[in-house]
């Protein structure tokens, strides 16, 4: 199916840090007095969403997520030539919790100047031409650099820049400076320039009503799910500083109607915390599994917020509806643990099993239902040693493995009652002509996820290992979970997560 795909301006309610610093080189005058060259002033703000396609609520950031301490001016001239690519420390506080430099010299001209919050290291160039700033990208990201210290999205260090009004570019605030303006009346922009963060911000919730009646219906003994935490699944590596849209998207041979106005993300070869960090399936020339590893086993999962660049899928260059789907779209691993009264505990507390698409409690069980189950065990009693052969595989004894165990007997094994839930982001705002919503996660905006009912038994694997899914493209992603999710621009985007 053709997805259209519309723009949602950031919404930010930016608080305020004023900082001094020596750092910047801004001429108070000279010697005799007088004003030397001319002078412009910037005011900065939080974005309003009064140019977006959808109106959506706004919800404040913490204080620690939208304070200034410093910001990059970038000015061109009419020709495209950069000016000006400074960095300015001294911000104080304006009118409406806004924020101002101090008077910036210039010669006289009108110019098109853009604003970098909290850079950090970023620096787009002093080369770099008006019109390219677009594909001006910040490169190379990874966990450490988005959320460590000096990072582009901790407190105090989340990166901004121009907000977008739901055109193809982000535009610019047009300053005219001219002799008459001096220290004391700098040129500035007609309104205060607007700015969004680059992040996008994840936040965990489970209904403290959570309906887990669909699970408990697959397994007997199943009486209650409890989650863990979440980890991000398929984060961008790289993002555009300026939001990258086209009016020249493919044509779709079901409709032959251009799409307008797609927003497009870069397309960096590798996404980090991809599946390949999570488990490991593998299989040989006959398409047999050779390998189900859970290589997060153990592992803490987090119900801290979580902060990535936006991401979505885009268009390949065929046009065809697989493209405008959710491949490498960005999105969360949950980690729940159900309680299983009348587990066996081959492999630990609480554990159970899946095969053929059912789930079963004990070995047993799968043995009664399915006599030849085990016909690759070893000795008379095919079931107690199939039996053995786990506990043995669960302890590492000579090397053996859980995994031996699953890709032997074609068996879900859920050590210690765990379970994996995959959601793929879905923005609240971003809506096709059938008002179905967009695979994708946008800047400036809060994904609050919210786990309203569980519908379905999980994955024992993180990604599950089914070999009709490839997890790198999940064109038909079962739906898990039913997903509350609320969309606000810091942008709020919240909703309720069915898992199944």
């Amino acid at each position: 199916m053709k997805k259209f795909y519309y723009l949602v301006a950031g919404v930010l309610s930016m608080g305020m840090l004023a900082s001094c610093s020596n750092e910047d080189e801004i001429a108070a005058g000279n010697e005799n007095g007088q004003q030397a060259n001319a002078y412009l002033q910037l005011t900065l703000t939080g974005a309003d969403n009064m140019g977006s396609r959808t109106q959506v609520p706004e919800q404040p950031g913490s204080e620690g997520e939208s304070q200034i301490v410093n910001a990059r001016v970038l000015a061109y001239n009419a020709a495209g030539t950069q000016v000006i690519n400074q960095l300015v420390s001294n911000l104080e506080s304006a009118d409406n919790g806004t924020l101002q430099t101090q008077p910036i010299e210039i010669d006289p001209g009108t110019y098109t100047v853009y604003v970098i919050a909290n850079p950090g290291t970023y620096n787009p160039g002093t080369d770099a031409m008006a019109t390219s700033i677009t594909n001006a990208q910040i490169i190379g990201l990874t966990e450490a650099a988005m959320t460590e210290g000096t990072g582009y999205a901790t407190d105090t260090h989340f990166i901004m820049f121009n907000a977008c009004n739901g055109t193809d570019d982000t535009a610019g605030a047009t300053i005219t400076v001219t002799e008459t303006n001096d220290y004391d009346n700098p040129a500035t922009s007609a309104a205060p320039i607007k700015l969004d963060r680059l992040a996008a911000k994840i936040t965990y919730a489970v209904s403290p009503d959570l309906d887990i009646d669909g699970a408990t219906a697959q397994l007997e003994g199943l009486t209650a799910v409890n989650f863990e935490g979440f980890k991000l699944l398929n984060a961008n590596t790289a993002t555009y500083l300026q939001q990258h849209w086209t009016e020249n998207a493919p044509v779709s041979p079901t409709t032959s109607t251009n799409i307008d106005n797609m927003l497009i993300t870069p397309s960096p070869a590798t996404f980090y915390h991809q599946w390949n960090e999570y488990n490991t399936i593998t299989k040989d020339g006959s398409e047999e599994y050779t390998e189900v590893t859970d290589e997060v086993q153990g592992e803490t999962f987090t119900q801290d917020a979580l902060f990535c660049m936006e991401n979505n899928t885009g268009a390949g260059t065929d046009g065809t509806s697989t493209n405008y789907l959710q491949g490498n779209t960005t999105g969360v691993l949950y980690k729940a643990n159900a309680t299983v009264t009348s587990s066996d505990e081959l492999a630990g507390e609480n554990c159970f099993y899946g095969y053929n698409g059912e789930y079963f409690a004990t070995l047993a069980a799968i043995q009664t239902k399915y006599p030849g189950v085990f016909n690759a065990a070893t000795g008379e009693d095919k079931l107690a040693a199939a039996q053995a052969e786990l506990q043995a595989c669960v302890a590492g004894t000579d090397g053996a493995s859980v995994s031996d165990f699953r890709v032997k007997y074609l068996i879900r094994v859920y050590q210690n009652g765990v379970m994996y839930y995959t959601h793929y982001i879905t923005d609240q705002n971003y809506i096709n002509n059938e008002s179905e919503h967009y695979h994708a996660v946008m800047r400036n905006t809060i994904y609050g996820l919210t786990v309203q009912s569980v519908k379905n038994i999980g994955d024992d694997v993180p990604g599950g290992w089914n070999p009709d899914v490839d997890p790198e493209d999940p064109i038909e992603v079962p739906t898990y979970l039913a997903v509350e999710c609320e969309v606000n621009p810091w942008v709020l985007s919240n909703y309720n997560v069915d898992l199944q």
